[in-house]
C-alpha cells in the first residue's frame, strides 16, 4: 500500500521539524503519512527525558501506524524468531526505502524520496518546507483548547510591539549530554540582542518565556530590562502547557530566541508582518561546529538576524 512512515523522536520542536518535512513529501507523492513512535521509547541518550508523541495539539494529517502496516513497510524487529526470513520476504513482496538522514545539513536529495519510505532523521532546516509555508502553517494550527487556555495572556500580547524573548536553561545546563553542545548561550548574547532589537522596534514590550523563570527574572528582567517594559510569562495551567506557550510566542511581533527548536518554531509560526527575529549565530558550541551529525547549520532562515 502507498504510504510513508515517519519514525518520530525528540521533543515538541524536533518533532515539528520532522513532521513538516515528512508532510511535504507525503503531499508531493499524494500518499498517506503515518508515524512510528518506537524511537521515542528507545533513545540512544540515556539522560534524555522520556518523550511522547507531542503533536496532539495540532490538527494534523497523520496517524499512528498499525503493527500490520508497520510490518509491510519495515519488516519485524530482529529479536523475533525468524525475522531475517520474514524481512527478506517482506522486501521482495512489498519493497521499501529507508530515508536515513546522514547529516544535519540541508540535502536536496531528501526532497525527492520515493513512496513506501521509512523516514529517520531530524531535518532541521526550513529549506525542506519553506516553499510550502501556508500549507505547514495550516497543519500547525493550534486546537481550540490551546487557544482557549491562552486567551487571557493573548489579549495583552496582541497589544503594542510585543517581543518574545526565549531563554532555554534546564537540560541545556544540567544535562551532561546537552550541556557541552548547546549550553553556551549566555547573558552577553541577550544583552547584544536587546540592544540590536531596540534599534529596530519602537517602544518594545518584552514577554519572557523560559524553563527557568527565576533565572530569567533576575538576569534578564531585573538586569537587562530594568528600564524597559517586560512581563515574565509564567506557566499556564493547561494539559497543553508547552503548546500554550508556543502559541503565545507565535502571537508576538518580534523575537529574540535561544538556540532551541522550540523557540525557533515560536518565531517561524508568527504571522506578524515585518517581524524581526534575532537568533544566536552559533547554534552549537564551537567544538561542534564541524560535527555535521550535531550541528544543524542550515536551521536559520536567511532573513533572520544572527548575533
Amino acid at each position: 500500500r502507498s504510504m510513508i512512515v515517519l519514525k518520530i523522536r525528540g521533543g515538541l520542536g524536533n518533532q515539528m521539524f520532522q513532521y513538516a518535512y515528512a508532510r511535504v513529501q507525503a503531499e508531493r507523492l499524494k500518499t498517506t503519512l503515518y508515524y512510528d513512535p518506537s524511537l521515542l521509547r528507545n533513545s540512544k541518550n540515556v539522560h534524555a527525558p522520556a518523550r511522547g508523541f507531542a503533536l496532539g495539539a495540532f490538527n494534523l494529517s497523520i496517524d499512528k501506524i498499525s503493527p500490520i502496516r508497520n510490518y509491510l513497510l519495515q519488516g519485524v524487529p530482529f529479536h523475533y524468531f525468524g525475522s531475517r526470513i520474514l524481512n527478506k520476504l517482506q522486501r521482495i513482496l512489498f519493497g521499501n526505502h529507508l530515508v536515513l538522514e546522514s547529516s544535519r545539513e540541508f540535502n536536496n536529495q531528501y526532497l525527492a524520496i520515493e513512496d513506501k519510505s521509512c523516514i529517520v532523521g531530524s531535518f532541521q532546516s526550513p529549506l525542506y518546507f519553506d516553499e510550502h509555508r501556508d500549507f505547514i502553517l495550516k497543519e500547525f494550527e493550534f486546537n481550540h483548547e490551546v487557544v482557549s487556555d491562552a486567551s487571557e495572556a493573548a489579549v495583552k500580547i496582541n497589544q503594542g510591539n510585543s517581543v518574545c524573548l526565549h531563554v532555554r536553561k534546564g537540560d541545556y545546563v544540567n544535562d551532561p549530554f546537552f550541556k557541552p553542545i548547546l549550553g553556551h548561550i549566555g547573558l552577553d548574547y541577550y544583552e547584544s540582542a536587546i540592544v540590536r532589537l531596540k534599534t529596530l522596534v519602537d517602544k518594545p514590550v518584552f514577554y519572557i518565556f523560559s524553563d527557568d523563570i527565576e533565572w530569567a527574572e533576575i538576569n534578564i528582567g531585573q538586569r537587562l530590562l530594568m528600564n524597559d517594559r517586560y512581563t515574565i510569562c509564567t506557566e499556564v495551567d493547561s494539559k497543553w502547557k508547552d503548546h500554550v506557550d508556543m502559541y503565545l510566542m507565535s502571537l508576538c511581533k518580534h523575537f529574540i530566541i535561544s538556540n532551541s527548536t522550540y523557540a525557533w518554531w515560536g518565531a517561524w509560526l508568527a504571522k506578524s508582518e515585518n517581524k524581526n527575529v534575532i537568533s544566536p549565530n552559533d547554534w552549537v558550541h564551537n567544538d561542534f561546529q564541524n560535527d555535521l551529525s550535531t550541528n544543524p547549520r542550515d536551521i536559520l532562515p536567511s532573513n533572520w538576524i544572527r548575533i
